[in-house]
Order: structure tokens, then sequence, then C-alpha cells
């Protein structure tokens, strides 16, 4: 018997890098738009699902959410032709529309590769926007998106992109490995449709004229006026792409309503179709120039006339206001949000919610100030609805929706908070339930309860925690900030049936609904005053929302503010301070007045033109019309079509392509990406291949089925390789299989899971020429089972510098494999047939592998990244099966190859901070947003055995330069320059490394941490 080593002859590649978890980090960077995510999101396999069938749509929608599907039909056929006609596009099958209730969140969302919209049935409640009705609003906003979308494209609807691609490699690798770690990574997509975000938003909320279901409001109105007289309006190429806090991308929704407005004014309606129409031309790539070809002006130029418009019709209209302010003293300046002022019973104290330092308008949390000492204490974090104080100011009660169901669905839920022993206990679970209000007797809590796109008034008694719905409402009718009277006989609330708010009063005895500020004025937020006499609220009846009271006897209503803004959210005490919301161009302020007093009609003066006539705006170029058509606009959605409701069938989409070239080890390989799921996207494929003239290529393959809870997965991945060596040839064949479970634990929103059985086979062909004659043979050297658990935690706060420099949380990967191996040590004669096969020694073994990393928040948004590493396999193995702890993803200053043992230990410490916050510059299509600057320090070493010694640790430090950038005004790129040093020289294998720079570059979607 002859044995014949491999080892002698480069027959035997290691892991090529797209295996095991390196290509769970090159997918996500390059195809995050389409790629699955990592992190599990519920997808409800417990909710039935039925389907409605129109002319034009189907409307699918689960157990709970039937009258909100019945409404989105007949509101969706009633603006098909109006859409369709001005667009001069039909869709060429049926759009569908997917209706959710299965949580407390509030959208509408267009995938119009897709053909298909999804529709949340909660009527959208933000401090940002005016109330209008839900239904025909998003609906007829996401269907414009889906017609004006389809209008723009430059080629079929299943193409949305082109990929360009590059892999750079080191060029140290081992003996048994064809190249080395990656260590430049470019994936870049050329999008085929190219709208950006003024536009597109802009077009969906102008609608058309005879609809109008969707209007220039008081909150809009706010918007612009603030950001045009306090000089803050958003550049022409920042309202091109989102990625801003919520003011920045509420203004690239409200300025780009404007500027519509305007174009549709001056240049007619049909320039909205001809501008998208002209984003068509495959080499067009700035709507600058798309406005030019439609107007004869480039859109830098339109921007400036309509901007400098702006600022002298806003001038003009705000002169009174301006000349005789009331606004108060600022006592929370700090955040872009600081809402629902609530005093204290004694007024002492003063509650709100506010952002603090926080991005976006979501991150709320509950505090208290003193008002004689100046303190403030954060109570709770995660609240964003309106609260109460107890009678006795011993206890707040609020809403939060932190914690999630057992399948996921986050719901609103009370909470009680004992100020003295700072014990929060939790009243209700899964009670969708918010906006609590105390009875004076402080037994009893009146809240609002969210049904189907429904919200009513309920009771929850404190001592029995019984619920009690007060009212009964059906039709889309919307409630909010319910309040006691002092006497605990009634409740005064807002109430919007269609368009805009008005205050009535419940009376808990007989059921008495009785209006009590009924009339053309959006009004809210109501309150009654101390003694009862009066009823504070927010009113935009002379076109700013400002603090008016209302004196219950005689009904005669006083306005006490008088800003440029608005005020919002009156709360009065004993001593007659007044406490409310103020904003200005950063966002909500509190301001407080000792002692308000009526302010002269004369001084309030905004919303009259120069011609006399009353409008929901002038001059600026938005749709003029009467009060009367806006307010009542002639539908009536309680009447719904009786269309039977089938059982959902699926509904296959069939499959999109992403064709890419990519430049790879030296050759170009062409391929594409593919990728189908149904409508529900209750089960998803996406795959790729790629091939060069070599025959070389990739594939791989991923398949998703989640309808059973957790979702099913099975992943293929192959890959093929040919080299030579002198005359002889060599192909390579890498295969694996990944069958298993992902998902979230129940009720931990954050902690993920994956179980995968995951089987490898790597196999060879050599082809020699001996004495002339050629002959070949093959051979697999490695056969690979595993058994996987993974844990993922991913913890890491939103904020606008999130991915570029985390500064708030932690991400968690925690890997246990027990691995049964089989590996080629050489060859043998078969002594039956003579032949030779394979001799493989076992690996069967344990490995454990952690990746820990902790982000720690400085002054100046600057950041701290704190990362541990650690791996360890308990038995003596192949250097085959080593880990490595350079490159890339490791210790930076050393190749990735050049350190490796069968245990591993690293630490990184990186400091990082913006050195260019708000760039704003544009080079068609890349718009440039911030820069950032990072130094880091990383040491370890990956050893066997016992051999543990700190000396023999490898220390490396560098620099880095983080980009964020969009491209064709939606695509997020990212791109990366690392550079460090490594400070210690060794050798491995007979080459030395260390005391040299190494560089790393990328341009992807995302970065490593």
């Amino acid at each position: 018997m002859t044995l014949l080593n491999p080892k002698a002859r480069k027959t035997r590649p290691g892991k090529i890098f797209f295996f095991g978890m390196a290509a769970g980090w090159v997918l996500s960077l390059w195809l995050a738009p389409v790629l699955q995510a990592q992190l599990e999101e519920p997808h409800h396999a417990e909710l039935k699902w039925y389907t409605l069938e129109t002319e034009h749509f189907y409307v699918h929608f689960h157990e709970g959410a039937e009258r909100t599907a019945r409404v989105v039909a007949k509101v969706a056929e009633d603006i098909y032709e109006p859409i369709t006609d001005l667009y001069r596009y039909k869709p060429p099958q049926k759009v569908h529309f997917i209706i959710r209730d299965h949580d407390d969140y509030s959208n509408g969302v267009t995938y119009y590769y897709d053909n298909k919209i999804e529709i949340w049935a909660s009527a959208m409640d933000f401090e940002l926007r005016g109330t209008h009705n839900w239904l025909r609003n998003v609906v007829t906003h996401e269907f414009v998106h889906m017609i004006q979308m389809q209008v723009s494209r430059k080629m079929t609807v299943k193409i949305p992109a082109v990929y360009l691609q590059l892999i750079g490699y080191e060029k140290e690798t081992r003996p048994d490995v064809l190249y080395g770690y990656p260590n430049k990574i470019i994936s870049y997509p050329i999008a085929m449709t190219v709208i950006p975000s003024w536009f597109a938003e802009g077009v969906a909320q102008y609608q058309i004229p005879e609809l109008r279901y969707d209007y220039w409001d008081s909150h809009r109105d706010m918007l612009l006026r603030t950001a045009v007289l306090e000089n803050k309006m958003l550049s022409f190429d920042q309202m091109s792409s989102f990625g801003k806090n919520s003011i920045g991308n509420e203004r690239a929704y409200n300025q780009g309503y404007a500027f519509v407005s305007f174009l549709a004014r001056r240049y007619g309606i049909v320039a909205l179709r001809k501008a998208a129409e002209a984003m068509r031309a495959p080499l067009r790539f700035s709507f600058s120039q798309a406005l030019q070809k439609t107007t004869g002006k480039s859109g830098y130029e339109l921007y400036r006339e309509w901007k400098a418009e702006l600022e002298h019709d806003y001038k003009t209209r705000t002169r009174s206001i301006r000349e005789h302010p009331v606004e108060g003293t600022l006592i929370e300046a700090k955040g872009i949000g600081n809402f629902y002022p609530r005093w204290s019973p004694d007024g002492s104290r003063l509650a709100y919610l506010s952002t603090g330092g926080a991005d976006f308008l979501s991150q709320t949390s509950l505090i208290i100030r003193d008002m004689e000492k100046g303190s403030k204490t954060v109570v709770k974090g995660g609240v964003s609805t309106p609260f109460d104080w107890s009678p006795d100011g011993k206890f707040l009660i609020y809403a939060k929706k932190t914690d999630v169901s057992r399948h996921g669905s986050r719901f609103y839920d009370l909470y009680l908070y004992d100020i003295k022993r700072k014990k929060e206990t939790r009243l209700t679970r899964d009670a969708r339930a918010h906006s609590p209000a105390f009875s004076p007797d402080g037994k009893s809590v009146v809240l609002v309860v969210t049904r189907d796109g429904t919200r009513n008034l309920a009771r929850l008694e404190l001592a029995t925690r019984r619920l009690q719905m007060l009212t009964s409402f059906k039709n889309g009718e919307q409630v909010y900030h319910p309040r006691w009277a002092p006497d605990g006989q009634s409740v005064l609330f807002s109430m919007a049936h269609k368009d805009n708010r008005d205050i009535y009063r419940l009376y808990l005895e007989d059921g008495k609904l009785e209006p009590v500020i009924v009339d053309e004025a959006d009004n809210r937020n109501a309150i009654f005053g101390p003694n009862g006499f009066y009823i504070y609220f927010a009113s935009d009846r002379t076109g700013i929302f400002n603090i008016y009271r209302y004196e219950v006897e005689t009904g005669k209503i006083e306005q006490l503010t008088n800003v440029l803004g608005g005020a919002f959210m009156p709360s009065i005490n004993e001593r007659g301070q007044l406490a409310f919301a103020s904003f200005v161009a950063e966002g909500y302020k509190l301001a407080m007045l000792e002692r308000p007093e009526p302010v002269p009609v004369a001084f309030t003066l905004y919303k009259i033109d120069t011609d006399g006539v009353q409008r929901t705006s002038t001059g600026n170029g938005f749709a003029s019309g009467t009060v009367e058509q806006i307010r009542y606009p002639r539908y009536d959605d309680s009447a719904v079509p009786d269309i039977p409701a089938k059982p959902y069938q699926d509904f296959y989409q069939g499959f999109s392509f992403l064709p890419r070239i990519m430049r790879d080890y030296g050759t170009t390989k062409i391929g594409t990406y593919l990728y189908s799921s149904d409508v529900l996207n209750r089960y998803g494929i996406l795959g790729g291949f790629a091939i060069n003239r070599d025959r070389d290529y990739d594939l791989f393959a991923l398949i998703d089925y989640r309808k059973l809870g957790p979702t099913l997965f099975l992943e293929a991945y192959n890959q093929v390789r040919h080299s030579s060596e002198g005359a002889d040839k060599f192909r390579y064949n890498l295969a694996e299989v990944n069958l298993g479970l992902r998902g979230f634990f129940p009720y931990r929103p954050n902690h993920h899971y994956r179980l995968a059985f995951v089987f490898s086979r790597y196999s060879t062909r050599i082809q020699s020429k001996i004495g002339g004659r050629t002959t070949s043979f093959s051979a697999t050297y490695f056969i690979g089972r595993t058994a996987q658990f993974r844990y993922i935690y991913e913890g890491v706060a939103p904020a606008l510098d999130m991915h570029a420099n985390p500064r708030v949380g932690r991400r968690v990967m925690l890997e246990y494999d027990r691995e049964w191996n089989k590996f080629i040590t050489g060859f043998e004669v078969n002594t039956t047939y003579g032949t030779l096969q394979e001799v493989y020694a076992n690996y069967n073994y344990n490995k454990l592998y952690l990746d820990w990393r902790e982000y720690r928040p400085l002054p100046f948004r600057h950041g701290l990244m704190l990362r541990f590493r650690a791996g360890y396999i308990d038995k003596p193995i192949d250097s085959f099966f080593n880990f490595f702890a350079g490159g890339l993803d490791g210790i930076r200053g050393y190749p990735y190859y050049s350190i490796e043992g069968r245990k591993l230990l690293q630490a990184t410490i990186a400091y990082r901070m913006p050195i260019w916050w708000d760039i704003d510059f544009s080079i068609a299509p890349l718009y440039f947003d911030k820069l950032f600057l990072g130094v880091f320090l990383d040491y370890g070493d990956a050893y066997d055995g016992k051999n543990f010694q700190f000396s023999q640790f490898k220390k490396a430090a560098g620099i880095q330069i983080r980009l964020d950038m969009f491209s064709f005004y939606s695509f997020p790129t990212r791109v990366f320059f690392d550079a460090a040093y490594g400070f210690d020289e060794f050798r491995n294998r007979g080459i030395r490394y260390g005391r040299e720079w190494r560089y790393y570059f990328g341009i992807t979607f995302g970065y490593l941490d």
C-alpha cells in the first residue's frame, strides 16, 4: 500500500472566503437592499389571511383587519382612474394591497418593483403632520408612488439595478490556499429608477387637485414657515435624500410637497408627469437635468426662484406676529422633541416627554423637572404618548410598547410608576391602550384603545384591572388625548371624523356625546383649567397653531399665545402658569407663560391674502380652495363594498434580476442575482451566480420558508476554481449546504438565534502529463458535518451616525459548533479494485466563538468602540481548521492567514468622531453626506495548546476613514479606508510578518461594525 501526501503539492485549497462566517458578512455588505436580514423580523405565522378581489386590485388582510381592508378596496378603485389617467400608465397586472394590524404602528410602503403596497390600519398620529382621513390619504399616496415610479424606470421592472463589483485579496496566503483574504470590497448598484426623495414624496402628497385627500395644512405650513424665517431650509441637494433626523426627514417631505406645488402652479400639473418621464433616459441620473428638459430651467435655478418667493411671502404674512410676539419663557431648549408638559398637582414639578440628544422623535423619555430647584430626572424611556399624574402626585401613569408579545407584536400597554420607590408596575398586557388620564379620585383611568384602524375611549379600574369600553366607534373615527373634568362626571377629548380635530365631551352616566369646539379649525390637546371654568386647547384658527382658552359658561374663545411656529399641548397649574410645547425650526421646545392674557386679534393676523380671500395657503404655489372643500370632501366610507373574502392563496411574484459585473482575482465575471417571494413574504428565494472565461463560477441559493413560526431555511453554496502549475491543471469544487431554523426568542425582540446543520464537501481534480500521456484523477479532500447554534444580540440605539459611528448599545454573536470532519492525509491502493482511494483523518471537536462589541458615547458625537473576540477548539486539529486572527476583520496590521491557532483572543478599542457632519455636496449620481475619522488599536493572538503568553500577543494600530453617501438619491453608500501598522515582527511557515503598513478599502452598503 502506497500513501501519497497531498501537502507536497498545492492540491489542498483552504476555505475560500465565501464559505462559513465570511459568506454572511460579504453578502450582507453587498446585497443589503435585497438580502433577507440576518436578524429575523416577526412574520406572524399565527395569523389567518384573506383576500378581497376588485377590478384592479387584490386586498389581502388578516383576521381583525377586515373593515380597513374593505375601505382600502373601495378607496383604491375610486382613485385608480384619476391617477392612471394623469400619468398615462396602467399597471399590466392587478396591484396587491396588504393590510396589517398586528402592531401599534402606522405607515404605508410601496414596493413598486414587487407590485405591492403595505398599509397599516392604525391612523398616523405624528407631531409633525396634521390630521387627515388616514386611509383615503395613505392609499392615494402609495398608489401615486406605484404609478409614478413605474413611469420613471429605465428598463423592465424585473431589473431594479445592475451591480458593479470588485474583490481584491491580500498577497499573503497559505501553501494550500489559492488566494489571500479580501482587503478590498466594492459593490456598487446602478439604479434603474432614479427619483429624488423630495419629488417622489412631494408628488405623492400633492396627488391631483380633484382628490385632495392630502392638502397643505397648518402643520406643513409650520415646518416650511419656520425653516424659511430661521434660514433652516434644506438645500436642493439635501432634500433629495433622507438620512436626516426626524425634523430633517419630514422637511424633505414638506419641502417636496411645497416645491411640487410650485412647479404644478407655474408649469401645469402635466409637468409632474413629464419630469418623471424624462428620467427614463438610460444615462440621465440627475433630476435637475430632467427639470431642465421639462421646464427649460435647471432644478437649482427653479429652487432659487421658489425660495425667494417663499422668503418674501412669509415675511409679509407674519409681519404683525413678529412685531407683537407672545412666546413665553423657554424652559426646555434641548432636543428636537419636547411634548405633553403636565404640571404636578401641587404645581412644583413639570413632567414631559423629551428626546434629549436623540435624533428621532420616537426616542422620547419621560422627564420630571423640579421647577424650584431646576433639576431634571429621567423616569423611563420609551414613553411616547400623553401620560398623567395621580391626584396625590405620588404616581405617574403612561403607556409603552417596549415589550413584545409571544409572536413578536408590539402593542401599547399601561404602566404605573411609583415616584418615591422608583418602581414600575405593568397594568395591562396586549391591551393596545395608551394616552391614560387619572380620574379625580385616583381610582380609575380613561384611555384610548385602537382596533382595526378605529380608536375608542375606555376606562380601567385600577383596583380590579377591569377594562370597560366607553365608546363604540367602528368606522375609522379617531379619538385623542382624553382628560377628566374636575367633577369626574365627564371626559374631554379630541376627535377626527375625516380631517382635522374637534373637541367633544363625553358624559359617563348616560354616554351622551356633546360637541364643545367644532368649527373650521383644527382643535386639539384640550384640558380643563384648575377650577373647571376654562378649557385650554391648541388651535390653528389663524393659520398658525396657538394656545386658546374657552370659557365653558359663555363659549367665549381667547388667544393666549402669538408665535411664529406653533404652540401645542397646554398645561396650567393652580398658580396660573401655562406650560406648552413651542415649535421652532429645530423642533419642539417647552415654554411657559407666567400669567397668560388675551392677545388682541390685530396682532395675530397671518392668513388673509392681499385680495382679502381666505385660503389654505397663498402665493407660495400651493393649491387654493375653500375651507368647506377641504374639510368636508364628498365621500362616505362607512358603507363598504360587499366583496366575498376568500382564504389567502400564495401569490407568486416571479423572479427579479440584478445583473452583476465583477472583477475577482484578476478576472472578469459576469452573472446576476435573482430573488422572488410570495406577496406576503411567507417564502423567499435569493440566489446568484457569476462565471468567468476560465469557467470558474460562484453559485448560491438561499430559500426561506416562514409559515411555521421560526423561519425554516436552506442555503447552498458552490464554487469552482481552476489553476495550473507547470503542466499540471487543477479544478477545485467547494460545496456547502446549510439547513436549519432561525428566529427570535419570545418576548425578547433583540435576541435572535440560528440552529443549523451544515454539510461541506471540498474536492479536486488533477490533470497531469506523464510521458506524453494525459492522466487525471479526482479526490475529495474534505467532508464536514457541523451542528451549529448561533445567538445574536442586536442592541444599538438608532442615530444618524449609527452605521459609521455607533455610540450607544452593544452587539453580541456567540456560536457553538459541534463538528465531525474528515480530512485527507493521503492515498492508498484499494486492494479489491487496484485503484487509488483517499485516506482520511477524523477531526471531531467542539468549537466556540464569541464576538462582543460595546459602544459608548462621548461628547460632541464622538464614540468609543470596545471589542472582545475569543475562539476555542477543544482538541488538536489540522491547521486547516484553525482560527485566523489577522486581516480586515481581525488584527489589521497583519495578513489574515499570518496568525493562526485553535485558540483565539483579541481586543480592539476604536475612537471615532465626525470631522464633516454636513458635507451637502453632490456629483450626480452621488451625494456626499458625512465624513468620520477614527483611530484604533488591535491586540491579540491565535495559538495552540497551552502556549498562552501575553508577550506573544500582536499589536496593531491605525486610522480609519468612513464616508456616508447616497447614490441615485435612495441607495445608502458607505466608503471605508483603514490603514494599520503591525508593531510586532514574527514568522509563520517561514514567512516574516509585521512592521509594515496594511490597507483596506471598500464601497458597500454597510460597515463591519
